[in-house]
């Protein structure tokens, strides 16, 4: 669309010198100017790990059996690294990312069992959620706990999903597929950029 009366339908003379844009394309209707802020990482940096074939008994630990390979469905943002046990931010990926968990695990019936179950940034828990486990519960059933947070990351920073047994003895058991349960359900963890840093 024209702007103030200009006839041109394809307008470069606001943006295309500007410090804060980067400018793709020649103008040709093959290659029509596009404008995009500076401070967006192209491609988006985004993560997403999940487990299908282990189950992991923890306390005081983050969940480690991520699958070792995932699809790196984006050819470039992908913020799986190591072994899979975490999200790391790329250089060049500062900014705002919406982030969060979801865990499937084992009820017990025990009274007095509280879990925690929290989303970290460098080893901090950013987002927590608790379970209370009580006598009614029935004991083994899979149950679900997620959370999700809006963060301010910086490149290298660390993702992680964080387990813990804050009340009574024993050990959480987070499952997966072959727990004796539907691999449909499964521990994962993700995040995507969602804009520039603040």
């Amino acid at each position: 669309m024209a702007c103030r009366g200009c006839v041109n339908l394809q307008c470069n003379c606001f943006s295309v010198n500007s410090d804060s844009t980067i400018t793709v394309g020649n103008g040709s209707q093959y290659a029509p100017f596009t404008f995009r802020p500076d401070y967006i990482p192209t491609p988006r940096p985004f993560g997403h790990l999940y487990s299908l074939t282990a189950s992991q008994a923890l306390d005081g630990a983050p969940y480690s059996l991520f699958e070792p390979t995932t699809p790196d469905i984006d050819q470039g943002g992908n913020m799986r690294t190591g072994n899979g046990t975490s999200l790391t931010v790329p250089a060049g990926g500062d900014g705002l990312y919406l982030a969060g968990f979801t865990l499937p695990f084992a009820g017990q019936a025990v009274a007095d069992l509280n879990d925690n179950f929290s989303l970290r940034r460098n080893g901090t828990q950013v987002a927590t959620m608790t379970f209370a486990h009580t006598a009614t519960v029935i004991a083994s059933q899979l149950s679900f706990i997620s959370a999700q947070s809006l963060l301010d990351l910086n490149a290298g920073d660390v993702l992680d999903v964080f387990v813990e047994r804050v009340a009574g003895a024993g050990s959480v058991a987070v499952v997966s597929g072959t727990s004796g349960f539907s691999t449909g359900y499964t521990p994962q963890i993700w995040a995507v950029w969602m804009g520039g840093p603040i």
